[in-house]
């Protein structure tokens, strides 16, 4: 009796972990799975945008809701219509009309102005950001050939300045921060030079006050300085006059 080949063969359904892991190796090759962390990164991260996908989704559905015309004439344009064409066929809207009143002929003209402007400004923003990008790599390059490092080096200088620009756009500058910008501004060394001023100006008040307290009378030889009939004190030996200055 001849066995169906199809009994020996072991159909294998993947369970739904593999599932995921196939789908998400497709999506992200780069992506070590074995990496629980960087997995787990990966997944929040896509988290996070399907929550604001839903959200944003969510506030169009109820903008559509609110003004079914206008959703209408979103899905016409959508579809290749003209949507002055439909709402002229659909709401029986004639702009001709409407841009011949005047109140509203201004605000037209306003509401282009104002494009126009944001696209100005829009453009000249973008060359001003090419133009300091380019004196930005200048002034990196002068940094390379005063030091000597190497490229990856000067790489991760600037990629510690652009953290330290996007800490300070969101309100945090760290201890760390204060204390480099302190050292550019010479703070450490002011610090060690008023300490040293302070150090000589203390020893230079001690040698003043030893002055005063050995001078001996106008005229009179130190070894005379003992009342009469008294004798003279056993010299003792000579310190060093830098005795207790220190």
């Amino acid at each position: 009796m001849k066995k169906n080949p199809q009994e020996n063969q072991q159909v294998t359904n993947p369970s739904h972990k593999e599932r995921y892991h196939n789908r998400y190796r497709e999506m992200y090759p780069e992506l070590d799975l074995e990496n629980e962390d960087a997995f787990y990164e990966s997944a929040n991260s896509n988290l996070d945008e399907l929550e604001n996908y839903r959200k944003h989704n969510n506030d169009l559905i109820g903008t559509f809701s609110k003004n079914k015309a206008f959703a209408s004439m979103l899905m016409a344009a959508k579809n290749g219509e003209d949507p002055y064409e439909w709402m002229a066929a659909n709401l029986g809207a004639d702009i001709s009309e409407l841009l011949s009143d005047p109140e509203y002929a201004k605000k037209i003209s306003e509401a282009a102005r104002k494009f126009n402007d944001a696209q100005a400004q829009g453009e000249a923003s973008r060359k001003e950001y090419e133009t300091n990008v380019q004196n930005t790599l200048a002034e990196l390059q002068k940094i390379q050939q005063e030091t000597g490092w190497d490229n990856e080096k000067c790489y991760n200088l600037a990629s510690k300045v652009y953290d330290i620009i996007d800490q300070g756009m969101k309100g945090l500058i760290t201890a760390e921060t204060f204390r480099m910008v302190m050292d550019g501004m010479n703070y450490t060394d002011d610090v060690a030079n008023a300490r040293n001023e302070g150090e000589v100006a203390g020893r230079n008040a001690k040698i003043s006050e030893r002055l005063k307290n050995e001078k001996t009378p106008e005229g009179m030889p130190p070894s005379l300085s003992t009342a009469k009939g008294q004798s003279a004190q056993p010299q003792q030996k000579k310190k060093s006059y830098w005795d207790g200055i220190k």
